[in-house]
């Protein structure tokens, strides 16, 4: 299955929440499978994120970074500044690295794998979508 960089992190974020869930043992198996799967895919766009920020972040006269600041002027703890004219560069080349698509294998759902009586935030289905293979629908015969 291909996804792209963002379809993993996000499915990685959905998935964390599945797993916070008492689950069949079957689904709790396939959530933990996807999981360790999406996992080093999801570390190797971290380390790249994170690299195109510090390139463009605010240092200060000793090179140290600026932290960044909320609307009243305090520090955002593990955050810093980008200088607004490094903004669309920044997001442009986050975009470029977060639309590259990988292959991932074990990592596919169908619907019916989940129980009629789980309930899901939207945002946590929305992350499983791009994991969801459709199903051929239910064929009705008469007897």
């Amino acid at each position: 299955m291909q996804l792209t960089n963002v379809q993993v992190l996000n499915a990685l974020q959905a998935l964390g929440a599945l797993g916070q869930q008492k689950l069949p043992i079957k689904l709790a198996w396939r959530v933990t499978t996807a999981v360790r799967t999406l996992e080093p895919f999801g570390k190797a766009v971290d380390e790249p994120l994170k690299e195109i920020r510090l390139k463009h972040a605010l240092r200060d006269h000793l090179d140290n970074l600026v932290e960044a600041l909320d609307e009243k002027g305090n520090p955002i703890p593990n955050t810093f500044q980008i200088p607004n004219d490094k903004i669309v560069i920044v997001n442009k080349e986050m975009d470029e690295l977060l639309l590259q698509v990988v292959e991932v294998a074990n990592v596919e759902f169908k619907l019916s794998d989940f129980p009629d009586t789980l309930e899901l935030e939207p945002a946590v289905l929305n992350g499983l979508m791009p994991l969801l293979k459709d199903e051929p629908p239910t064929e009705l015969k008469l007897v």
